[in-house]
């Protein structure tokens, strides 16, 4: 796109390059790489990438969820909370737009992240995940939540909520 900033070129290349021709490893970080520059972009350039980013989240791809936190972008709470909440997206997806949205709304955040968390037909990676946000961002809910998730059934997500309940409450003793 002629006039544009390489920056705006980058989190365009992001948003829409499948980078298929890479491996995984390597087209991940180029994509995040990209896409990474978005806070950096200022007026018109800024404004056509939210959109872009935006649309994208609302086709279902979560690649630029946390990128849109990062940058503030508060017009994009309606997209993340609709992915982070919608029982039709798989959890690491809705993970994602957790991840973006607790940036700019930490109770829907929260809120979703104790959603994924108390459904035990969830993965438990991905629900230790949701652990990990809840411990980086406590609230009376979380810890609730949290002090539910140290009884569950599966050891890995009951050890990583008592950890985690260690972690926001200072050790015992």
């Amino acid at each position: 796109m002629p006039g544009r900033s390489w920056m705006f070129e980058a989190v365009v290349r992001g948003l829409t390059s499948s980078y298929g021709h890479l491996g995984w490893k390597v087209a991940n970080d180029s994509m995040f790489g990209d896409i990474a520059w978005l806070p950096r972009l200022t007026g018109d350039e800024r404004t056509e990438a939210e959109d872009l980013a935006i649309a994208t989240l609302q086709a279902g791809d979560p690649r630029a969820a946390l990128t849109l936190g990062e940058a503030g972008c508060t017009r994009a709470i309606p997209a993340l909370l609709n992915m982070a909440t919608s029982a039709s997206t798989a959890p690491n997806v809705r993970l994602f737009a957790v991840r973006g949205l607790i940036q700019l709304d930490q109770g829907a955040g929260r809120a979703a992240a104790i959603e994924i968390l108390r459904d035990s037909t969830i993965f438990r990676g991905d629900r230790r995940e949701a652990i990990r946000v809840l411990a980086a961002h406590p609230d009376s809910d979380a810890e609730t939540a949290l002090e539910e998730a140290a009884a569950d059934a599966d050891p890995y997500v009951r050890t990583r909520a008592a950890w985690a309940l260690e972690e926001i409450r200072g050790p015992k003793g």
